[in-house]
């Protein structure tokens, strides 16, 4: 499904030297012994005054950057592990003053700050309260849609939609209506990685292959890229050489299974592979998720298919995004269901959160109300996070069944900030990095957005 308003609706004291103390005799007609007693030792310095921290519990799914100020810490080269109140923390930056500690999420602390580093503890001496601010900011584009590689405050997208992120912490974004795969640096810097910009459907090198509103990404363990070619019907491959090829469907719409090279789809959508290597794909069209195995068999694992979606609870409505978690379980966006669903490995359907009716509402996942939710993504503690183009916002779903928002006033326009405040004009897809900040594209804003803890 082609998104347009037309089809879619973050972190020895100094000891003064004593005077030698001795003692002159003097006496007649010899020299008097003479002896130098050494000083008493100094007192130690005294205890620095203790760091008063105050972090809050639950940062959202995200880890928490803390900044401590204290001594001894110029040892402790990023990228080492400290401990922090008892909590293994990672130093990201350190300096002979200060440190900086991202502390894991889910933990929570007020009161002294010891932090043990090579074997000293180093306790910081000012007192400080540390309450983060979730803030938005912008990565890359101008916000006019258009196509220019280059630093992120020029480079231009056109309705960009899908993005993953690679370990290295580099970010590929379909960006749809250019037909183009990008790429972007961590500190912004855009480049094409393939496509030539041509409505087309064509394999070989990277340079000269074509692609039809590349909608969603996906990227296995080896290098290789898996793209929905939704205006083609197709999943595409990019390996790590440079070199495309089609997985799976055909240039034709249509629903059929089997070998990958006769399979047909309409408007593949969302896609993620999951530990064994299969791929599944959000089969918009066909009201389907379907299964493409490693080698290259496509099967429909839920949802009613093209004779027609009953509506039932359990029946998928225009699946549009797709995520795995590490036990197997396939969450689905319907974008004409308004919420999210889950399927079981075994291919049970359930609602993981939403009523069916369009709205705004957090609280109680099964009395949370979406509007036309699209990409979403899933972390390692089960923490699910969804693009939601109708309201706007992003907003997640905890594990104990809790939804709230996470980002977005809810009003279509552009702002960056506070994420209680900032604005988006339908974001399309969430991902995750490996230290918790979300990236989103923001498809009508033609820009690519940051969340994270500051």
């Amino acid at each position: 499904m082609k998104l347009s308003v037309a089809r879619l609706f973050p972190k020895l004291c100094l000891i003064v030297g004593l005077p030698l103390l001795g003692a002159c005799g003097g006496g007649g007609g010899g020299d008097g012994d003479s002896s130098i007693n050494p000083p008493a030792p100094p007192p130690p310095p005294a205890a620095a005054a203790p760091t008063i921290a105050t972090f809050q519990p639950d940062q959202g799914g995200f880890d928490t950057e803390v900044t401590i100020a204290g001594t001894n810490f110029s040892s402790t080269p990023a990228g080492n592990t400290v401990t922090f109140n008892g909590v293994t923390a990672l130093v990201t930056a350190a300096g002979t003053t200060e440190l900086k500690v991202l502390v894991p999420k889910n933990t929570s602390s007020t009161g002294n700050v010891r932090v043990t580093v090579a074997n000293q503890t180093a306790t910081s001496g000012r007192v400080f309260t540390y309450v983060p601010t979730l803030m938005v900011s912008t990565l890359a584009g101008t916000g006019s849609p258009g196509f220019a590689d280059g630093p992120g405050d020029s480079a231009q997208f056109n309705t960009p939609i899908g993005i993953i992120v690679d370990a290295s912490g580099m970010l590929v974004v379909a960006d749809a209506e250019n037909n183009r795969i990008r790429t972007i640096t961590p500190d912004g810097l855009v480049s094409t990685l393939a496509g030539t910009g041509e409505v087309g459907f064509e394999n070989g090198p990277i340079a000269s292959a074509k692609f039809h509103y590349p909608e969603y990404l996906a990227l296995d363990p080896t290098g290789n890229m898996y793209v929905s070619d939704s205006e083609n019907n197709s999943i595409r491959k990019i390996t790590a050489e440079g070199m495309v090829s089609t997985v799976a469907g055909t240039d034709n719409q249509g629903y059929r299974n089997g070998p990958g090279a006769d399979a047909l789809f309409t408007y593949p959508e969302g896609i993620a592979l999951n530990a064994a290597g299969s791929l599944y794909v959000a089969d918009n069209g066909n009201n389907c998720i379907r299964a493409i195995a490693p080698d290259g068999t496509v099967s429909t694992v839920a949802g009613a298919g093209p004779t027609g979606c009953s509506f039932d609870p359990v029946d998928l409505q225009f699946p549009h995004g797709v995520a795995v978690d590490t036990a197997g379980t396939i969450y689905v966006s319907e974008v004409e269901g308004h919420r999210i669903s889950r399927v079981a490995p075994n291919g049970t359907v359930t609602t993981l959160a939403g009523t069916g009716v369009p709205g705004l509402a957090d609280g109680p996942a099964l009395e949370a109300q979406f509007d036309s939710p699209l990409g979403l993504t899933v972390d390692n503690a089960g923490v699910v996070y969804v693009a939601e183009w109708g309201n706007h916002r992003i907003r997640k779903i905890t594990p104990d069944g809790t939804v709230s928002t996470l980002a977005g006033a809810g009003t279509p326009g552009f702002a960056n900030g506070p994420a209680d405040n900032a604005q988006f004009n339908t974001p399309a897809s969430v991902a995750l990095d490996s230290l918790g900040n979300l990236y989103v594209t923001d498809a009508f804003n033609h820009r690519i957005r940051k969340i994270a803890w500051e």
